[in-house]
């Protein structure tokens, strides 16, 4: 991530290798791997600059936000004095899918401060005295607890191609509610029901939906969605490199 904002704030590959210590290639080929995650491309590539395509435009927002939210925490962290921990919760399947895989930049821009992660899943668990920080999907409306939009994460339906029948066809949102559809126990406690949502959103009044499975961690609903049991309301987190290769 640190070769992503670096060659787009510079507008160039070159000049982020320089300003990193690395090579060229390094940067070229991080950012190509990233894209290939992402499934499009991040930068128009020119003869001596790259600029943001639309969807890197879009996605250096939230790249930028989280690095001045880790950067902010470990300022306050060291506060403490070296010995004490950085405490952060996060949901399961947020810190597998997007928070460890990005803790090794983290590490090397701050090998003083010492990482604690508590895979969580209920907001109360942020408000404990060892917690420094939580991470939550949500509107931020918690109480007793302040809270920082940290990026946005578009949400979709997902399910598995076998799924789909050819007597009942999905050609417009409404027809998701011709096949069983699988929540999230943890959402719908909280009270977001991401499926009316969405429903809603995409022009469906009134939506009457019934949940034929339920299921409290996000990596068992895409599980259960990849395995046929029902459409599950997936997002770029957690759904997104699946369907990026199943595509």
């Amino acid at each position: 991530m640190h070769y992503f904002e670096a060659a787009a704030r510079l507008q160039s590959f070159t000049k982020a290798a320089a300003e990193l210590n690395v090579t060229h290639s390094a940067i070229s080929h991080q950012i190509k791997a990233l894209e290939e995650y992402l499934g499009q491309p991040l930068f128009e590539r020119k003869t001596r600059q790259v600029r943001l395509t639309e969807a890197g435009k879009r996605f250096i927002g939230p790249v930028k936000s989280a690095f001045d939210q880790l950067a902010e925490g470990a300022a306050e962290i060291t506060r403490f004095g070296k010995d004490r921990p950085l405490t952060v919760t996060a949901l399961p399947s947020l810190s597998a899918k997007w928070l460890v895989p990005r803790l090794s930049d983290f590490q090397r821009q701050y090998p003083e401060i010492q990482v604690r992660l508590s895979a969580t899943s209920t907001v109360e668990q942020i408000g404990g005295r060892d917690i420094d920080l939580g991470i939550r999907f949500g509107r931020g409306n918690w109480d007793s607890l302040e809270s920082e939009l940290l990026a946005k994460n578009d949400i979709f339906p997902v399910c598995a191609p076998s799924l789909i029948t050819s007597d009942k066809p999905i050609r417009e949102p409404r027809d998701v509610l011709n096949y069983p559809l699988l929540t999230d126990s943890d959402w719908m406690r909280s009270g977001y029901d991401e499926w009316s949502d969405w429903l809603r959103g995409a022009g469906v009044a009134d939506p009457k939906v019934k949940s034929n499975l339920s299921l409290n961690f996000s990596n068992l609903l895409i599980q259960a969605a990849i395995d046929g049991l029902g459409i599950a309301m997936g997002n770029v987190i957690n759904a997104g490199a699946t369907c990026a290769t199943a595509a």
